[in-house]
């Protein structure tokens, strides 16, 4: 073992702490595996471990020596951008709405999850490029983000309909 102290962020802490109890040891080991070992994140855990990696990605500044491929499933599209300048705050209200939006969209919609989160994570991905003002798009709190993100999926399934519904 090359190195068996660690910290956990308060941050991390919180993230996990949200998910129920009977996922929290697999989240926390998953995680500390992760950071002692370089231990690849589950395809299962994935979802809820990603936007810490996200941050984790942020703070440093850098991209882990883990391949995208080690780290993530086959959909390349959800995977974290190389723009450096994203606060942890916007990750976070990205992940809290993919996490709590998915079933209502994907069933209104008819659509898979996969869809869902590929569509936010593009629509995200496309905020963080310079607008008109030349910076990223920024939201004031979390309830300004829900409203411009709930708007821009709506948008993107009803009215440009770039989406392959499931069969089934």
């Amino acid at each position: 073992m090359k190195n068996s102290k660690l910290t956990l962020q308060p941050l991390w802490i919180n993230h996990i702490e949200r998910f129920p109890e009977r996922m929290r040891p697999r989240l926390y080991g998953a995680l500390i595996a992760f950071l002692l070992h370089g231990t690849p994140i589950s395809e299962k855990l994935l979802p809820y471990l990603g936007i810490l990696l996200d941050l984790m990605e942020e703070e440093k500044g850098d991209v882990h020596d883990k391949t995208e491929n080690e780290l993530v499933s086959d959909s390349s599209e959800c995977l974290p951008t190389l723009i450096s300048d994203i606060p942890a705050e916007e990750l976070e209200y990205l992940r809290t709405y993919t996490t709590d939006c998915a079933q209502r969209y994907c069933d209104k919609f008819n659509i898979g999850r996969e869809t869902f989160e590929t569509t936010v994570r593009n629509i995200f991905d496309h905020w963080q490029k310079p607008h008109g003002t030349g910076s990223a798009i920024r939201h004031k709190d979390e309830d300004d983000f829900w409203q411009h993100m709930s708007s821009a999926v709506y948008y993107e399934f009803t009215v440009t309909q770039r989406i392959v519904p499931k069969e089934g």
